[in-house]
């Protein structure tokens, strides 16, 4: 039954006693099938959220020969993986990760999910005064990776220009010391 197929693939088939044998039944042909829940219809269904974090990362790269913004930043292999490995994190938690490149032009829109549709933000790199107003507003947590160049925290009517922000920095001297060592030791 319908009933039954949803209490296995909402893992509540052991409160009402559906046989074993049943449920790997179900599951192998959900499995077969590629079945993929739909979490957005779940949580609409249950009144919940969705858990969303926002990737926010300088826009250093302008439009160029067919090239978006932003784009730069991923074919860089070392921050393709960092996204990567963020994304996993996130939906390892149940959540989203949404990537975005910190322009102009789509401030508004970025200011939109801050304040309906993200629980969180991570940043790369240093942004733009006015980029660490908005997050300050925004009343979310923020982690900084490699926040250099941070603005002085300042108010302006009430409202700090930066938010509480935990930073994440590289330790390059120790890594280059780290490096360099690891090089004479295979004697290069």
């Amino acid at each position: 039954s319908t009933t039954t197929v949803s209490r296995v693939l909402n893992h509540t088939a052991d409160e009402i006693g559906i046989a074993e044998t049943t449920q790997q039944a179900i599951r192998k042909i959900a499995r077969d099938m590629g079945y993929q829940p739909n979490r957005a219809a779940r949580n609409l269904r249950m009144g919940r959220s969705p858990y969303a974090v926002l990737f926010l990362v300088p826009d250093t790269t302008p439009p160029s020969q067919g090239r978006t913004a932003g784009e730069g930043f991923l074919a860089h292999p070392f921050f393709a993986e960092l996204v990567q490995d963020l994304q996993q994190e996130v939906q390892e938690g149940g959540g989203y990760l949404a990537f975005a490149p910190a322009r102009a032009d789509n401030m508004v829109a970025i200011q939109e999910l801050l304040h309906h549709s993200i629980h969180g933000v991570i940043t790369w790199g240093t942004l733009t005064p006015k980029w660490w107003q908005i997050l300050a507003t925004s009343s979310l947590p923020v982690a900084g990776l490699e926040p250099y160049s941070l603005p002085v925290v300042t108010e302006h009517e009430g409202i700090p220009t930066v938010p509480q922000l935990h930073k994440v920095f590289v330790n390059n001297s120790g890594a280059v010391i780290g490096a360099v060592d690891h090089l004479r030791e295979q004697d290069y």
